[in-house]
């Protein structure tokens, strides 16, 4: 599969060298950035297995950032912040990012929490190609993203609405990942300016019902509830 590709963005030369030293020890090739400007600059011409975003960069917020990658991508976004506080972090995750690490980190927890979204994230890199992403599994599950078809293990066809399908492959498509009820709003087409309503909710409640999750304890649904985030589908 290759070596993992991390694009470190942080704009302090001494933090940005000492991560490009300690990922690069663990076997990351390493690519810098020191602004905003120079992120994007570097994705128009590669696409990283994982970015490691800071929160404070003097061209631009990073949750800014965030918002304009998710708008186009879905690579992987660790946030790295000095701001310590719940708030800060649901917004984080709330517009997309996959973690969020304080910057009073200890080095090893850092590799590690990268690592972790790493591995949920390269199986799902490694089908970016459309033939093989037609088919998505999940708990036993088929979903044929172009016959628009589920099936159970049996091979039984569960009937889907085509807000429930479009809610369903975002879901699987980000297996592992939390959606914010904006992004999942998007996948429906109603745009991230719609009302927030419970239209998501609603749909999500009806997919619980036909996967047979319903009523199951938290950890054991296949859509799980990420409070004050969103949603995401069980990685199984």
């Amino acid at each position: 599969m290759g070596q993992p590709t991390i694009l470190i963005v942080e704009d302090d030369p001494f933090t940005r060298d000492l991560l490009a030293r300690c990922f690069a020890k663990e076997g990351y090739l390493v690519d810098q950035a020191a602004t905003g400007r120079q992120m994007h600059e570097k994705l128009e011409h590669r696409k990283p297995t994982l970015i490691l975003l800071d929160r404070a960069l003097p061209d631009e917020d990073g949750l800014v950032l965030l918002r304009q990658l998710r708008r186009h991508s879905d690579v992987p976004v660790v946030m790295l912040s000095a701001y310590a506080d719940d708030a800060d972090r649901i917004a984080g995750l709330a517009i997309g990012a996959d973690d969020y690490v304080s910057k009073f980190w200890k080095t090893e927890e850092l590799i590690a929490r990268v690592s972790a979204v790493v591995r949920r994230y390269r199986p799902t890199e490694a089908d970016s190609n459309a033939a093989r992403r037609r088919y998505l599994t999940f708990a036993g599950f088929t979903l044929d993203t172009e016959g628009h078809a589920l099936s159970d293990s049996s091979g039984r066809n569960i009937v889907l609405t085509p807000a429930e399908f479009r809610l369903l492959c975002a879901l699987a498509l980000a297996k592992g990942r939390t959606l914010s009820r904006d992004m999942l709003l998007d996948a429906l087409g109603h745009g991230a300016d719609a009302p927030q309503d419970r239209t998501v909710d609603v749909h999500i409640s009806h997919l619980r019902t036909k996967l047979g999750c319903a009523g199951k304890p938290a950890d054991q649904r296949i859509i799980r509830t990420i409070t004050n985030v969103g949603y995401q589908m069980a990685d199984c």
